[in-house]
């Protein structure tokens, strides 16, 4: 059986696109792919406060502010789309609108959640 990939498309534009160049050469991939089309942020940056109590309060006092002195940087995705990626079951996740951070966190959110 053939393992199965999430592609997750920026816009859907781009996912009809890519889907039209995999149903053409679908044979010659080791994997089958599941498509997703997003639109806007899939991942966001936990506000300070989400990070530290004590960074509820702005302040001059806490600035600058190093997410490497509380835990790092961490992400939140939205419950949607955090209900739609589990329900496809996959392998692994590929992003088409660049940076790494975006597969991990959902995989690793996926991982978490089931």
């Amino acid at each position: 059986m053939k393992q199965k990939a999430l592609l997750i498309a920026e816009k859907p534009s781009l996912e009809r696109k890519i889907k039209e160049v995999y149903e053409k050469h679908k044979n010659e991939f080791d994997f089958e792919i599941d498509f997703l089309a997003l639109r806007g942020h899939i991942l966001a940056l936990k506000m300070p406060e989400e990070l530290d109590e004590s960074l509820k309060t702005w302040s001059f006092d806490n600035l600058p502010i190093f997410p490497e002195e509380h835990g790092g940087w961490q992400y939140k995705i939205p419950a949607e789309i955090i209900a739609t990626i589990i329900r496809i079951e996959t392998n692994f996740i590929k992003n088409t609108s660049g940076g790494s951070a975006i597969p991990e966190a959902l995989q690793r959110k996926k991982k978490e959640t089931i």
